[in-house]
């Protein structure tokens, strides 16, 4: 395998780990901001749409979420009657699904202002020394 391909494989596992991570949340809130109960296909299209094209989300990957979302009570999903086209399953944030979301949001706020600052920190170069105590 050449570097490129390498750095290939990496990126792809990067993206993909990052985005699972987050994908739960991000459903919550897709569901969440929508008024109305809202299937599947409308929140991965939703999600990619605020994304502003930066992210694609494969249907192999939210549908499962949205599946366990709904097992832990986060969301309750019912079976609409198709006025046209095939037969979808709607979803809609519970209360539990609420106080959820809250808290991923509050941990992701916290923990992307870390992050951001980490960066920032390591990418200036930091004393080391100072910070270790070494003379």
């Amino acid at each position: 395998m050449t570097m490129a391909q390498e750095l290939g494989e990496f990126q792809r596992k990067f993206n993909k780990e990052l985005k699972t991570g987050l994908l739960s949340m991000l459903s919550l809130l897709a569901v969440d901001s929508d008024p109305e109960p809202s299937y599947g296909y409308r929140i991965i299209k939703d999600l990619e749409m605020a994304s502003g094209g930066g992210f694609t989300f494969p249907e192999g990957t939210v549908y499962p979420i949205l599946s366990s979302l709904t097992e832990m009570g986060y969301l309750k999903a019912d079976w609409g009657a198709p006025t046209e086209g095939p037969r979808r399953k709607y979803y809609k944030i519970t209360k539990e699904g609420k106080a959820a979301l809250a808290m991923c949001l509050e941990e992701w706020n916290g923990a992307s202002r870390t992050v951001t600052v980490i960066i920032g920190k390591l990418e200036k170069g930091i004393d080391r020394k100072a910070k270790r105590g070494d003379a």
